[in-house]
């Protein structure tokens, strides 16, 4: 059986989409799924509209609606791993929806493969234009070799080549596609998140890439797919922009990042003898300066919590880890003085720089 799990949050105006998708694409499979829908705490008419479609389908049974106080997309996923019956969960986001095909898809490679973890490609919808988005890696099987070797440093962050190609002038990525962290194309095999004891961090940036990266620790072979089976609306994220724009806020998520991702580099170790911090050092320094640029841009007051985030153990070694002697000279400064602890002298600057009107941008 194949969980579809939903968090729902004021989604009164897709989740219907949402669901008639999922009955479409599943008519053919009514007892080899189960859609498990958690309302977040939602404040708008989504709670009426689950219960009159919890009505209209009570009798082909499948269906459970769990209502809970807001705390997130993380504890909302959470809860519906706790509930979910299915040898395999697919997080669906209640704003997307699934094409016609997916499920049929899904359950024949479920069956044939037998995968810990099956990934395909998806739909970006943008403005009502269909664009098919391309896998990040090639269709193929992989075992968890092959998987530290090619999936994690894509999905971990930035590291040294990643700076490298910013100081010549390109793009931080040379990697096709984007979204690559978002659970909703991936299925995962619930016992291995139950037996691992694995769940979506407390925490509001890159929480779905993080699960990933912990999950995939416990992969032995994971399944590539080149079809296109999910429909992912690109649309602006009201809690992503208030964290964006909230200097304290955007510290409290970066220093949880930071401490995750130090975490699951730990597990890693342990596991598989094999540090990957360097897959991410650069992640952890540009969130550096992106910190002091927003936190001198609010209040000058707030260069303790600079201090605190470049001063954090992970943080710090990522920092001294990085080579900046081919950095042009717009990003060698900034990065010498992280680098050296000339922390209040680098937020003076910035807080300087942008008080007389000077828009900066890593």
């Amino acid at each position: 059986m194949l969980s579809i799990i939903i968090p729902c949050y004021n989604a009164s105006t897709y989740i219907i989409n949402c669901l008639k998708s999922i009955e479409i694409a599943s008519e053919k499979y009514q007892d080899l799924y189960e859609i498990i829908i958690i309302n977040d705490g939602s404040t708008d008419n989504t709670s009426d509209i689950l219960n009159s479609y919890y009505s209209y389908n009570a009798h082909r049974g499948g269906v459970k609606i769990i209502n809970i106080k807001n705390q997130g997309v993380s504890n909302a996923r959470n809860v519906g791993i706790e509930n979910a019956q299915g040898e395999y969960i697919w997080f669906v986001d209640a704003d997307d929806d699934i094409t016609a095909k997916s499920i049929s898809i899904i359950l024949k490679v479920l069956e044939t493969e037998i995968p810990d973890i099956l990934l395909f490609s998806f739909n970006l919808i943008r403005n009502h234009q269909l664009e098919q988005q391309e896998n990040f890696i090639s269709n193929k099987a992989l075992n968890n070799k092959n998987i530290i070797e090619e999936v994690i440093p894509l999905l971990f962050g930035y590291s040294q080549k990643n700076l490298d190609r910013l100081f010549r002038g390109e793009p931080l990525t040379n990697v096709r596609g984007f979204m690559h962290g978002a659970v909703w194309h991936y299925i995962f095999k619930r016992s291995i998140i139950i037996k691992n004891k694995l769940f979506f961090p407390d925490i509001a940036l890159n929480e779905d890439t993080m699960f990933i990266l912990k999950y995939l620790c416990y992969v032995q072979k994971m399944k590539v797919i080149s079809e296109h089976l999910y429909n992912y609306y690109l649309r602006s994220s009201g809690s992503m922009s208030r964290i964006l724009n909230n200097p304290i806020l955007l510290f409290n998520n970066k220093l949880k990042l930071a401490e995750e991702r130090n975490n699951i580099n730990i597990l890693y170790i342990q596991k598989h003898r094999i540090d990957l911090s360097q897959h991410y050092s650069g992640s952890l320094l540009l969130s550096a300066i992106e910190l002091c640029i927003k936190l001198s841009k609010d209040s000058y007051k707030l260069i303790k919590l600079f201090k605190e985030y470049s001063s954090f153990p992970p943080v710090r070694q990522a920092i001294e880890s990085i080579d900046i002697s081919n950095a042009p000279l717009k990003y060698k400064i900034p990065f010498f003085l992280l680098k050296n602890k000339y922390y209040s002298l680098l937020y003076t600057l910035i807080f300087l720089y942008q008080k007389i009107g000077y828009q900066i941008k890593i």
